[in-house]
């Protein structure tokens, strides 16, 4: 009743994430500091990674359980490492998979606690899908399906791949049925490859023994980073969007190592937290109060 009463006067919040591979964990972290803060969700979407983090929330995961979920989806072991004869993609795709049924089997999209989309970009037509209703891990499995990296799906007449391809943070998206306030939240923009993330690794043996190949070869990291920039337009048309807009600096952590998970969660609560502080009103009337100050401004 409270989150009805919140967004029919305009007073929701409403959080969207981006893709950017394990950057993404970034967003566990401003969803702990959102927490803390005691600020309440009640919508949340996300493209990519940033979909299986959002969707993590509208399940109700605590912290706790969305922890010992996401280690164990992604940072334990590779979902990504089933490597596969290039024809489609470099993998298979059967980890994730499993590993999407196990975490999110018994969810529809339309049945979670908080209402939720993810987005896909559907090759046969050169636009995005918002998917707001549907078996959430075929959402999700489609929202991640980076081209190249994991098969498309198929759904219909429809062949999906990463929505970050087209649309890798939508929060205008979430502008056309969210009236009150929406936090975005991109992990995708900090920085871009590095020279040493696309060299070819030296000794190729040793790169081998020392498990490195389990993040997958330099092609995934350019592969990766290629689905999830966005053009600006769509970057400008995102910000515009949003009341607030939150960059971690998530440069550093390159966007295939699974295992930098505490340090892209620690980087995200930090800048979660100094976007908090810095505002001058409480983040649930940061709309009203925009557009107030919109309608005062001098023409």
């Amino acid at each position: 009743m409270s989150r009805l009463v919140r967004n029919l006067t305009g007073g929701g919040v409403a959080l969207v994430f981006s893709g950017g591979g394990a950057r993404a964990f970034a967003h566990i972290g401003a969803i702990r500091a959102l927490r803390r803060a005691k600020v309440p969700i009640d919508a949340v979407a996300g493209t990519s990674m940033g979909a299986i983090v959002a969707a993590g929330l509208a399940a109700g995961w605590s912290d706790a359980e969305m922890d010992e979920r996401m280690r164990a989806a992604f940072v334990t072991t590779n979902p990504l490492d089933d490597v596969s004869l290039p024809f489609v993609a470099m993998t298979r795709g059967c980890k994730v998979d499993r590993r999407l049924e196990e975490h999110f089997g018994g969810w529809d999209i339309a049945d979670l606690p908080l209402p939720y989309f993810c987005v896909s970009a559907d090759l046969a037509t050169g636009t995005h899908v918002a998917h707001r209703r549907g078996f959430l891990p075929l959402a999700l499995r489609a929202s991640i399906s980076l081209p190249g990296v994991l098969p498309p799906v198929t759904l219909g007449d429809q062949v999906l791949v990463d929505g970050g391809t087209l649309l890798n943070l939508p929060s205008t998206l979430m502008r056309g049925e969210h009236e009150g306030t929406i936090v975005a939240l991109d992990v995708s923009r900090s920085f871009g490859l590095m020279p040493d993330d696309v060299l070819r690794p030296r000794p190729l043996l040793r790169w081998f023994w020392s498990g490195a190949w389990r993040r997958g070869p330099p092609i995934v990291s350019i592969l990766m980073r290629s689905a999830t920039i966005a053009a600006e337009p769509e970057l400008r048309a995102a910000k515009e969007a949003a009341d607030l807009y939150v960059m971690p600096d998530v440069g550093d952590i390159e966007i295939r190592n699974w295992r930098a998970y505490d340090r892209a969660i620690a980087v995200g609560e930090e800048a979660m937290q100094r976007a908090l502080d810095a505002l001058e009103s409480p983040l649930a009337t940061l709309r009203a109060d925009r557009l107030r100050q919109a309608e005062n401004a001098p023409m």
